[in-house]
C-alpha cells in the first residue's frame, strides 16, 4: 500500500515539474519580448530624429540592423519597413523604397499608403505594368464603408486611369475616368488635368519617320525642318549643298576619275546620307520629346494627391 500511495505522489511531482518547465520559458520569453520592444522603441525614436535631420543613410543603416533582430512582431516590422521606404524615398532610391513598402503587411495602418506610393514609384521608373498590378491588388484592401471608402476608391480609379494614359490606352482611360465623382478637392483638379493630357495625347500628330527621310532625300535639311529643327535643317542644306557644288565643279573641270572629284564625291555622299538619317532621327526625337513631356506631367499629377492625402 505504501508503494501504491507513493506512485501518485511521484506522478504529481513530475507533472508540477513539467508545468514549471513550460511556464519558465513563457515568462522569460515575455520578459525578453518586452525588453526587445522597449529597445526598439528607443531605437525608433533616434531613427526618426535622424530622419528629421535629413540623415537618411544613417537611418537606413539602423533600420536594417533593427529589422534583422529576431523576435520582432509584425507591428514592429511594419513600422520598420514603412520608415525604410520613406528614407529611401527621400534619397530618391525609388526601387529600394518600393521594395521596402511592399513588405508592409495588410494589417498595418500604413498598408494603403505604402502600396499607393510603391505603385507610383514603379510607374515613375517606367515599370507601368508593375505599378498597375500593385494598384489592382489594392482593390480588396480598400475601406468597406464611410467616406474613407469613397475617396480611396476614387483615388484607386484615378491612379489606374493615369497608368492607362501612360500606356496610351485611351479606351481604358475613358472607362476609368467615367467613374470619377470629381467631388474631392484634393483629387478634382488633377482629374481635370488628366482629361487635358488625354486630349493632348489623342490629338498629337506624330511626325512620320519615312516622310522626314524622303523630304531630306529630295531637298537636304527639309526633313529636319519638317521635324521642327529649323536651324539644323538650314545648316544641313548649306553644308550638303556646298559639298555638292564643289563636287560638281571638280567633275566639270577635272573629270569623273580625278582624285579631287572622287574625294569630294565621297564626302558629299557621306553628308547626304547622314542628312537623311539625321532627319529620320529628328522626327523620332520630336515624337519622343512630346510623349516624355506629357508623361512627366501625368506622373506629377498622379503624385500630388498621394502627397496631399497621406503626408
Amino acid at each position: 500500500m505504501s508503494l501504491l500511495r507513493t506512485i501518485p505522489l511521484f506522478s504529481l511531482l513530475l507533472a508540477c515539474m513539467a508545468a514549471y518547465a513550460q511556464n519558465v520559458p513563457d515568462t522569460v520569453q515575455t520578459r525578453d519580448h518586452d525588453a526587445l520592444s522597449e529597445h526598439c522603441a528607443g531605437e525608433l525614436d533616434f531613427i526618426q530624429y535622424l530622419q528629421g535631420r535629413g540623415a537618411h543613410r544613417d537611418a537606413i543603416f539602423l533600420l536594417h540592423r533593427l529589422a534583422g533582430k529576431p523576435g520582432l512582431d509584425v507591428v514592429m516590422l511594419d513600422s520598420l519597413y514603412d520608415l525604410l521606404g520613406w528614407n529611401y524615398y527621400s534619397l530618391k532610391a525609388l526601387d529600394s523604397a518600393s521594395q521596402s513598402w511592399l513588405k508592409v503587411s495588410p494589417a498595418s495602418s500604413a498598408y494603403l499608403k505604402s502600396r499607393f506610393f510603391s505603385a507610383w514609384n514603379m510607374m515613375y521608373q517606367g515599370s507601368t505594368a508593375e505599378g498597375e498590378a500593385i494598384l489592382h491588388g489594392l482593390a480588396h484592401a480598400l475601406p468597406s464603408k464611410g467616406e474613407d471608402q469613397d475617396w480611396s476608391k476614387e483615388l484607386l480609379a484615378f491612379e489606374l486611369a493615369g497608368a492607362r494614359l501612360l500606356q496610351r490606352d485611351y479606351n481604358g482611360y475613358d472607362s476609368l475616368s467615367g467613374t470619377f465623382g470629381r467631388q474631392f478637392y484634393y483629387l478634382a483638379p488633377e482629374e481635370a488635368k488628366l482629361d487635358l493630357h488625354r486630349q493632348h495625347l489623342a490629338g498629337f500628330r506624330k511626325k512620320k519617320l519615312w516622310k522626314a527621310g524622303l523630304l531630306s532625300a529630295m531637298l537636304p535639311g527639309s526633313g529636319k525642318i519638317y521635324s521642327g529643327k529649323t536651324g539644323e535643317g538650314i545648316a544641313a542644306l548649306l553644308v550638303v549643298g556646298a559639298l555638292g557644288l564643289i563636287t560638281r565643279e571638280n567633275y566639270l573641270k577635272d573629270g569623273l576619275t580625278n582624285w579631287k572629284t572622287l574625294l569630294g564625291g565621297g564626302i558629299f555622299s557621306i553628308y547626304y546620307i547622314g542628312n537623311i538619317w539625321g532627319s529620320v532621327f529628328a522626327a523620332h526625337r520630336h515624337n519622343e520629346a512630346f510623349y516624355q513631356a506629357v508623361d512627366q506631367h501625368i506622373l506629377l499629377d498622379l503624385h500630388l494627391p498621394l502627397r496631399n492625402i497621406f503626408q
